[in-house]
């Protein structure tokens, strides 16, 4: 892997405290890529989420980033993530995260209305999706030069009703034609309840 690709991992931190298992598999994270490719890192804290994760899509595009990583801070993630991310070479490209309640990946499927898929059965590896939860998940900054700002949807805005802002992101990218695929095999930890992973 080339030294020039710089990937800013963007944290919006929701709370006043950060989960010890949280900052261990970002600090793990960090050390590995030393040497293979320029990982840094641009954080924030408030009260919304949407205006959250734009504002810091402005500041790793301002710090000249080839990637975004969003990582969540109530999430664990391997060591090695952005490297099997980057492989993959694809606009955007996560992994698995678990449902806090049930462990059942979070992962969407919109085929007319959005619905969560309850079951991975029989999938492996990469497998192109219509949206994912948004921590854990690699997209190349090309890709905001195809959508209109905002990228998510504002706290205020009645389009997306019924749906979170990560929900309205992966919509604005199907009307683009940007697809999203997700690595099945490559599973995260979801803080809060105790982690919880799920057997496809």
């Amino acid at each position: 892997m080339g030294q020039s690709r710089h990937i800013v991992a963007c944290i919006p931190f929701a709370r006043e405290t950060v989960y010890v298992q949280f900052f261990i598999s970002w600090s793990k994270m960090f050390a590995f890529s030393r040497g293979k490719y320029d990982l840094s890192m641009a954080s924030i804290y408030g009260p919304y989420i949407d205006a959250n994760r734009d504002a810091l899509i402005q500041e790793a595009l301002k710090m000249d980033a080839d990637y975004v990583l969003f990582l969540d801070d109530d999430q664990t993630y391997p060591y090695n993530t952005v490297d099997i991310l980057l492989n993959y070479d694809k606009d955007i490209v996560g992994g698995i995260t678990p449902r806090k309640e049930t462990g059942t990946p979070m992962i969407w499927d919109y085929d007319g209305q959005v619905k969560i898929w309850d079951s991975l059965k029989g999938k492996k590896g990469l497998t192109k999706i219509d949206g994912m939860g948004m921590g854990g998940v690699l997209i190349n900054s090309k890709v905001f030069d195809k959508l209109e700002y905002p990228y998510f949807k504002r706290h205020t805005d009645a389009t997306y009703q019924g749906c979170g802002e990560d929900i309205s992101f992966y919509l604005k990218c199907k009307q683009a034609g940007i697809e999203v695929w997700a690595d099945i095999d490559l599973q995260y930890g979801h803080l809060g309840v105790g982690e919880k992973t799920f057997a496809g």
